[in-house]
């Protein structure tokens, strides 16, 4: 199954079961990091494509954002109107530490629940390139995902809008 990030992209670009969240930043390669926080979840490829995403990493930011539903085909709910939301996935964010061999998850540095409008908004941290984690509800019909992100003062202005994949 196919994983993207987009952003700036019309949400009827989004194949169904794809993971998409919208940044506004260029991320490092990514690569597979070691770690028992991210058992179960699956990766996103990034595909910044946005005028401006390569800021410099400076200054407190903090990512933002909604959860979707994938759309259901041939139904025309595929505008970010209409999509439906998914509430209670907890959105947690780590520290992302490079190493030789690629990454590895850092320290916890916090966490949400996603509102009934399945709304996000993570702490406000120091600049610098994070992973963030999805887990839906026990019992959900939703597969959990990560995906890296670079935050930066400027973060806040491009939220993430996130469709879990179906499992």
């Amino acid at each position: 199954m196919s994983k993207l990030i987009v952003r700036g992209a019309p949400l009827a670009l989004v194949l169904l079961s794809a993971l998409v969240v919208a940044c506004s930043d260029q991320g490092s390669p990514i690569t597979q990091p070691s770690a028992s926080a991210l058992a179960g979840l699956s990766l996103v490829s990034r595909n910044d494509s946005t005028p401006g995403s390569s800021a410099a990493l400076t200054g407190p930011g903090y990512f933002r954002g909604t959860v979707f539903a994938p759309a259901t085909v041939h139904t025309g709910n595929d505008s970010l109107a209409s999509s439906l939301r998914i509430s209670g996935v907890t959105v947690t964010i780590y520290s992302n530490v490079s190493t030789t061999g690629g990454s590895t998850i850092g320290a916890k540095q916090g966490s949400v629940v996603t509102d009934a409008a399945g709304y996000f908004m993570l702490p406000t941290l120091p600049a610098g390139q994070y992973i963030v984690t999805f887990v839906p509800p026990a019992g959900s019909i939703y597969q959990g995902s990560y995906a890296f992100g670079p935050l930066n003062s400027d973060s806040a202005n491009w939220p993430w809008y996130v469709t879990l994949s179906k499992k």
